[in-house]
C-alpha cells in the first residue's frame, strides 16, 4: 500500500510530499509489530510514534526513551529506520480518556518538562521532529475558554505553570535549528 501511495505521487509528479510512518502509541514494547509494518527507509521519509499522558503515572521522557531504544534496537541489528524520527503526535491530557479523573497539573508540568529536556539533552541523535497534539483533550493555552464537542465539554489549560512548561518546550534549543539539519547516521546499524 505505502509503495503504491509513493508510485502514484511520482506518476502525478508530486515533489512536495513528504511520506511519513506514525506509529500507534501501542508500539510500545511491540518492536516486531513495527518492523512488521515497516515499508522500507527507500518508501518513507520520517519515521514517527505517538504518545499520549492519560494519567499521571505515565513518564513522557521515560516513554519517549524506551520507544526510542526500541527503534534503535532494531535499527542497529537490521540496518532499517534509517531516516528522521520525531513523535508524530504527543500531548498531555487534562483529564483520563474517559474524563472521569483528572491528570494532576504537576504530572502534566513535568511530562513537558520531561521532553523538552529529554530533546534537547543530545541523547537523541536521530529526533529532528516533535508535534504536540493540542486536540481538545490537551489544550493549553492563556486564553480561558471551554470547548463543547458532541456534548462534551473540554476546558483549556491555562494555568502559569502549564503555560510556562509548554513555552520552554516550544522555545527549546533542539527547535532552534528548524530545517537545518544533518541525518545523524546509525553508528551501530547493520
Amino acid at each position: 500500500m505505502f509503495v503504491h501511495y509513493r508510485e502514484v505521487f511520482a506518476q502525478q509528479h508530486v515533489t512536495n510530499a513528504k511520506f511519513v510512518v506514525d506509529y500507534s502509541e501501542v508500539i510500545k514494547g511491540q518492536p516486531e509489530l513495527a518492523e512488521a509494518f515497516w515499508p522500507g527507509d527507500e518508501n518513507v521519509d520520517w519515521l514517527m510514534w505517538n504518545m499520549f499522558q492519560w494519567d499521571e503515572k505515565m513518564d513522557c521522557a521515560e516513554t519517549m526513551d524506551t520507544v526510542y531504544q526500541q527503534f534503535m534496537d532494531t535499527a542497529s541489528t537490521k540496518g532499517i529506520y534509517n531516516v528522521p524520527w520525531g513523535l508524530g503526535a504527543w500531548g498531555t491530557a487534562a483529564t483520563n480518556f474517559a474524563q472521569t479523573k483528572d491528570v494532576p497539573e504537576a504530572s502534566r508540568v513535568a511530562c513537558l518538562a520531561g521532553v523538552t529536556e529529554a530533546l534537547d539533552s543530545g541523547k537523541y541523535p536521530m529526533m529532528k521532529a516533535s508535534i504536540y497534539f493540542n486536540s481538545l483533550y490537551h489544550i493549553i493555552s492563556t486564553y480561558d475558554f471551554t470547548k463543547t464537542n458532541n456534548g462534551v465539554s473540554y476546558k483549556a489549560s491555562t494555568s502559569p505553570e502549564i503555560v510556562d512548561a509548554f513555552k520552554a518546550y516550544l522555545n527549546a534549543e533542539s527547535f532552534k535549528l528548524a530545517d537545518q539539519y544533518e541525518l545523524a547516521k546509525c553508528n551501530e546499524c547493520a
